[in-house]
């Protein structure tokens, strides 16, 4: 028997001119967080941010 297991599916608002942004973004750069959902852009704009003004 296969069960059918519902994905919760995150979006980005990207441009059309970037079709493959989207998964691209949320495969490459996005952490999983706790709750089980992938970081926003502005998230992880921010904890890159972070880490770079240790480093720098």
């Amino acid at each position: 028997m296969v069960r059918e297991l519902e994905k919760k599916r995150q979006g980005a608002k990207f441009p059309e001119t970037a079709p493959a942004a989207n998964p691209v973004f949320f495969r490459t750069y996005s952490r999983r967080q706790e709750a089980g959902v992938r970081e926003t852009w502005d998230q992880v704009c921010d904890r890159t941010s972070k880490i770079r003004s240790v480093y720098c």
